[in-house]
């Protein structure tokens, strides 16, 4: 398994992938492109780990290869491109955002090709008195012919600023399954309540529930749960 390590110094403009790969982003106060392909029969592991950014990632996936991007993002602007150009390959995305100022994440999955599917999960919570926005768009074009995409996107809202979730569906073929979620409130009253009575306070219990709810949406390695927890809270 190789492992490649990128950093806010690191200059980078086109990365081929050949051999299973852990790719690991700590991008911190950057505006980067970063444009990625993988090849036949391979998986891409991304974890990234950053703050304060504005940053475009277009990965381009070619037969039976498949992307799992873990993102434990702070207080960024970022743009997620994904084409699945070959036959059978596959992305999922477990997306986790704290967001304290004004911001939108941009995601674009395109199907290009047959049996192709993608995994979606959003999580975000504004703390700001700003907006924040998941712009989520599902692309199968006509070629994409016995695909599936799933998408489900949640914001918890924890002050007063507005938050927004576009999950668009765009299918120009039949024969695919596709599917989405939308959901934006505070933190669940029940929970709260319960966690209460068992002698937390408020903001103990507001804290807990928010780590379970960014954090369970991830799916890394213990490793690297000090460093998510580090950049998220």
């Amino acid at each position: 398994m190789n492992k490649i390590l990128l950093s806010s110094e690191d200059e980078l403009n086109n990365l081929v992938i050949e051999e299973d790969t852990d790719l690991i982003i700590r991008f911190n106060n950057t505006s980067k492109k970063v444009n990625i392909i993988v090849e036949n029969d391979i998986c891409l592991n991304v974890i990234e780990v950053s703050k304060d950014n504005k940053n475009e990632f277009q990965i381009v996936l070619k037969d039976n290869s498949r992307l799992i991007y873990n993102r434990a993002v702070k207080d960024s602007n970022d743009y997620i491109l994904v084409m699945l150009n070959g036959n059978s390959s596959s992305a999922v995305i477990n997306n986790s955002v704290n967001n304290n100022i004004e911001a939108a994440v941009k995601l674009d999955i395109i199907h290009n090709n047959i049996n192709t599917y993608s995994e979606l999960h959003n999580h975000a919570i504004n703390n700001s008195n700003e907006g924040f926005l998941f712009f989520v768009n599902a692309i199968i074009n006509s070629s994409g012919i016995d695909s599936i995409t799933k998408q489900e996107n949640k914001i918890i809202n924890t002050k007063k600023g507005k938050s927004n979730i576009y999950p668009n569906l765009l299918v120009d073929i039949d024969r695919v399954d596709a599917s989405h979620s939308a959901y934006i409130s505070d933190l669940d009253k029940e929970s709260l309540f319960y966690m209460k009575s068992r002698g937390l306070s408020e903001k103990q219990a507001r804290v807990l529930l928010m780590e379970a709810f960014l954090l369970g949406n991830l799916n890394i390695q213990e490793d690297y749960i000090d460093e998510v927890k580090q950049i998220l809270f």
